[in-house]
């Protein structure tokens, strides 16, 4: 049989005693503690981080959904028209020149005319661009 008290009398080393173990013991439960804090801790910096990440996304997301893309205000009649840049164009509700359609006249094979009672619309060119105004409308 082997004998462990000899065996540790013999390699010099302190005989492990209840005192040296309750030592070790309040050592490694203070590290522990320590540690759980650290990562408490840490878990915390960490949350808030992302909660600040998420709250960054949503006003940026907010910020390109609120600000739609309008024409400046011009001041105009509502319900006026006009020619611009090949396109008939009317006055909104809120003053500001919009297009009507999505191409210009020429892109139809017409040209934008102004100037009666029906207001600004394309018309087909005819005779070296002049628009044929008396029931040319496309």
């Amino acid at each position: 049989m082997i004998d462990f008290a000899k065996i540790l009398a013999d390699s010099a080393l302190p005989a492990p005693t209840p005192e040296i173990d309750a030592a070790r013991g309040r050592g490694i439960a203070s590290y522990n503690a320590q540690v759980r804090r650290h990562a408490a801790d840490q878990r915390t910096r960490l949350r808030a981080a992302l909660a600040g990440l998420l709250l960054l996304v949503a006003l940026g997301a907010l910020s390109l959904r609120c600000h739609p893309q309008l024409p400046p205000v011009a001041g105009c009649t509502p319900g006026a028209s006009r020619c611009h840049a090949d396109r008939p164009e009317v006055c909104s509700g809120s003053q500001r020149w919009e297009p009507a359609g999505d191409d210009t006249c020429a892109a139809v094979g017409g040209v934008c005319v102004d100037g009666d009672a029906r207001g600004a619309r394309c018309a087909r060119a005819r005779d070296a661009g002049v628009a044929d105004v008396i029931g040319g409308d496309l």
